[in-house]
């Protein structure tokens, strides 16, 4: 599995807008993440308005935070992703919440399945995305975001 690394650290002091997200419904001993067991292959689809994950990811994160436990263990610490159709590929993102101010380790596959993108919370559940093109059209998006989310 190739590897792509770059020292920089994304900076973005606030989310530009609500992502456009959408999750599979949660079972209720899920908790936002999952356990692996009975474990469908995604989670979800995320479809980011721009290819520049300084300005995508943040929003994401906190979005994705939400859904999970409310303490310490819902916390995105880590996020995978195939390197394929970003601008730039920091290692660290900054992410202002509003309870915190954070750096999220950021890591780049050459090999990943297209569109993979994996976060991990705290406690190392994770959640699996389809990640569509920023430049996907409308139409085509929805239905992929509600396949991805069944």
């Amino acid at each position: 599995m190739g590897f792509t690394a770059e020292r920089r650290t994304g900076i973005a002091f606030s989310p530009s807008m609500t992502p456009r997200l959408a999750m599979r419904p949660r079972a209720p001993a899920d908790g936002g993440g999952n356990d692996g067991a009975g474990r469908a292959v995604l989670d979800g689809g995320w479809w980011p308005r721009s290819a520049n994950p300084a300005l995508e990811l943040p929003g994401l994160v906190l979005a994705l935070q939400a859904r999970g436990p409310a303490d310490d263990h819902r916390l995105i610490v880590h996020i995978m992703l195939e390197a394929a159709g970003w601008d730039v590929h920091p290692r660290r993102l900054r992410v202002d919440g509003p309870d915190d101010i954070r750096e999220v380790q950021l890591s780049w596959f050459d090999h990943l399945p297209a569109g993979r993108l994996t976060a991990i919370y705290a406690d190392g559940r994770h959640v699996d995305l389809f990640t569509l093109p920023a430049s996907t059209p409308y139409a085509e998006a929805q239905d992929a975001l509600g396949t991805a989310a069944r």
